[in-house]
């Protein structure tokens, strides 16, 4: 499970980097790769990235 977790945040974690903060929300962009509760994904991404997943969203 581990090993799919990290495979599905590196998808999110790059869809954020290229995403429009004003068209898109971190929720929504989770969400398609199937992380249903956002507090634990926020969690696991923090831990992966030392950042919260809205501060990658939003840094240009």
């Amino acid at each position: 499970m581990r090993y799919l977790r990290r495979i599905r945040l590196e998808h999110v974690h790059r869809q954020l980097r290229a995403a429009d903060p004003a068209r898109e929300s971190v929720q929504s962009i989770a969400g398609q790769w199937g992380f249903a509760s956002l507090s634990r994904f926020t969690y696991y991404y923090r831990q992966a990235y030392g950042v919260l997943p809205r501060q990658t969203l939003h840094s240009d």
